[in-house]
């Protein structure tokens, strides 16, 4: 009988072998692969089912050294001759193993991404890893992803070749949180580099930190933190689910002179320094400046913005984004001395830059806030992004908020002429919806003399029940905006749910591997 196949179906053993590695290649680098609460272990072994599902595909993987270079402590299955796993117990999959050892020779001699640990989560056996990834000096590390409690069982002087060239740390000091733990526990912890690793990474470049509770160990004061690691080398520095004060974070700004990228995921409310001069701290090289707060009102005098950013001078910043997690209805008795916008407004008097790309991306709440004086303070500004943060992946948020009105009203003066941003060129609305006259009146205005033309519309959904305002936008802002459009004005209409394929969200959420950079 002959066989058939669906109309649309394309086959893959027709695709050229370019084509065939470029999907290999997304497969083996999917940043899902490793999540946690993932069920899909036959894709944790990629490109393994891959090189096994055909001969020809097998020899495109051998062929392929670069999809062998991901090396992940749950490439293979840990087993145990015990039924649940101890502190010391060692693995006895030995096909597991051998993997490792495969690997590494079908690599060659390209760098390797090594992931040890995750938020303390690895059984000890695991260690076999490192070691095994270490044994051949050919094979060289670009970036590892561990943890203290995974890092202070490793002989570091046994991967001197590995260290030498290594560009990309991702650290985190949690603790308790080994498989055998029934739930899996992670706490923040100190942050306590093992010596040997710290002394001795002449390339590190970027570093990510996860769970620093924002002290050191009980017998170092913060004024050894500059002598813990090579911070005058970074060039980019992550700090992820921080839970300390803002003395840690300003001691830090000042270590790293050649910063370019700072980001703070900061979900706790932050102390102020105490003895902290005002604009003591220049932070020259920092371009990019990310952070992740409570809300951007400030209702609390401890929020992370309003506590560090009145301590820095960061004369170079470029680009400015804004994570607003959620919202906090809350009363709080202490005496509000700065608000979030007046601390943006501050840092960028005083460090006379010229901030070309802002965002603020807002997470369950409706972003209103007053910010007249932060948007005439903004007089460089090229690209400006208001966005909904949107997990895709675990689809907790089912509709988009009615908010775009609120803020893009403030574009607006009351005589109809524009204000602010002077110089905005690139508009991007992301999961927001908004009134099309609105949007129509910014851009019109905004043809005036002594204002920048905007050049650039980005109108993008990720939900399908919220793609269903495409159309009305795009047939509307296409008539009303003819003769802008004629004149040069582009409006781009995205649908992020298939534009992204398996995409987890708008945002990095500061919680990828290679996000550091």
């Amino acid at each position: 009988m002959a066989s058939t196949s669906h109309p649309g179906e394309v086959k893959s053993l027709s695709l050229p072998n370019d084509i065939l590695y470029a999907i290999f290649l997304l497969v083996t680098e999917s940043k899902s692969r490793y999540r946690y609460d993932s069920i899909d272990w036959s894709q944790r072994l990629a490109p393994w089912n891959l090189a096994a599902a055909c001969k020809r595909w097998r020899t495109i993987c051998l062929d392929s050294p670069k999809l062998w270079t991901d090396l992940h402590y749950l490439n293979h299955t840990c087993s145990t001759m015990k039924p649940k796993w101890g502190p010391y117990d060692k693995c006895v999959n030995e096909v597991g193993l051998r993997r490792y050892y495969l690997a590494l020779e079908r690599a060659k001699d390209l760098p390797l991404k090594v992931t040890a640990s995750i938020q303390a989560k690895a059984p000890e056996c695991c260690i076999n890893m490192l070691t095994i990834a270490g044994f051949r000096r050919r094979n060289k590390w670009s970036a590892l992803k561990i943890g203290f409690t995974t890092a202070v069982l490793i002989s570091w002087n046994r991967h001197p070749t590995q260290l030498t060239t290594l560009q990309i740390l991702d650290f985190d000091t949690y603790t308790n949180g080994y498989f055998y733990d029934d739930p899996p526990s992670p706490k923040p912890g100190y942050l306590s580099f093992p010596r040997k690793l710290a002394s001795s990474l002449p390339s590190i470049r970027a570093v990510r930190i996860s769970g620093w509770n924002g002290e050191l160990s009980p017998s170092e004061s913060l004024e050894s933190l500059p002598d813990q690691f090579p911070w005058t080398s970074l060039q980019a520095l992550s700090l992820h689910q921080y839970t300390g004060d803002a003395d840690p974070i300003i001691t830090l700004l000042g270590a790293c002179d050649k910063l370019q990228s700072f980001r703070l995921h900061c979900h706790n409310y932050t102390t102020p320094p105490e003895d902290a001069t005002l604009g003591s701290e220049v932070v020259s090289p920092i371009q990019e400046l990310e952070i992740e707060s409570i809300t951007f009102t400030s209702q609390s005098p401890n929020g992370p913005i309003s506590s560090i950013f009145p301590y820095v001078k960061t004369p170079n910043l470029r680009s400015m984004r804004f994570g607003l997690v959620c919202l906090a209805n809350f009363e709080d008795e202490g005496i509000v001395t700065i608000t979030d916008e007046q601390a943006i407004v501050g840092l960028l008097w005083r460090s006379a830059c010229q901030v070309t790309d802002i965002q603020f991306e807002f997470s369950q709440m409706a972003f209103n806030p007053d910010s007249k004086v932060l948007l005439q303070e903004l007089k460089h500004v090229q690209t400006l992004t208001l966005a909904q943060r949107v997990d895709l992946a675990e689809g907790k948020l089912n509709r988009i908020w009615d908010c775009g009105d609120s803020f893009l009203d403030q574009l607006i003066a009351d005589d109809g002429t524009p204000f602010g941003l002077p110089r905005l060129e690139h508009l991007k609305l992301r999961n927001v919806t908004f009134l099309p006259t609105l949007l129509i009146q910014i851009v019109e205005s905004r043809l005036q003399d002594g204002y920048t033309s905007i050049a650039t519309l980005d109108i993008e959904f990720s939900f399908s029940e919220e793609l269903a305002h495409l159309p009305m936008y795009r047939s509307i802002l296409n008539e009303r905006l003819e003769t802008a459009i004629q004149s040069g004005l582009q409006i781009n209409f995205i649908d992020l749910g298939s534009a992204i394929p398996g995409s987890t969200g708008v945002s990095r959420h500061f919680s990828q591997f290679d996000d550091v950079l």
